[in-house]
């Protein structure tokens, strides 16, 4: 099989980081390294949308099921980049934003604004850091190839 390559983690991170209400379920291909993914948004004759009975699909060996998003990593990364932002202000506003229910949009809101462009722009490379390395961590544990 193919090692996986940096697009093959951008598919693979899609998959993993997408919340559950997008209704992705990805598997990986252990013979090709293909990766298979169905979704409802998707169009049949979407080259990702594969027309497969997905039930029982993991315990025929060949493929392993992309697991996904797991929200309290989510969060932790949120709350690790609270502790790399220099401004005292905003780093307070991101902190009491991450309490309680709707945390995530809270979060986002706060680097929405405009005179938090920069720290928004390094949010987002923290953030892609961060679940790439996750991604490439999923597929080590699988013992599948990684060529990044």
């Amino acid at each position: 099989m193919k090692a996986f390559s940096r697009a093959d983690l951008a598919d693979i991170v899609m998959i993993m980081e997408s919340p559950e209400e997008y209704d992705f379920c990805g598997y990986v291909d252990l013979e090709t390294g293909e990766i298979l993914l169905k979704s409802p948004d998707l169009d049949d004759d979407d080259d990702l949308n594969v027309d497969l009975d997905y039930s029982g699909l993991a315990s025929e060996g060949r493929y392993v099921q992309i697991p996904g998003r797991d929200s309290r990593e989510a969060w932790r990364d949120m709350e690790d980049f609270i502790g790399t932002v220099e401004d005292p202000h905003l780093r307070d506003l991101l902190d009491v934003a991450i309490r309680g229910k709707g945390a995530f949009r809270r979060f986002k809101d706060v680097l929405s604004r405009s005179d938090y462009t920069t720290e928004r722009q390094r949010w987002f490379r923290f953030k892609n850091d961060r679940e790439e390395a996750r991604t490439i961590a999923w597929l080590v544990s699988e013992n599948l190839p990684v060529d990044v």
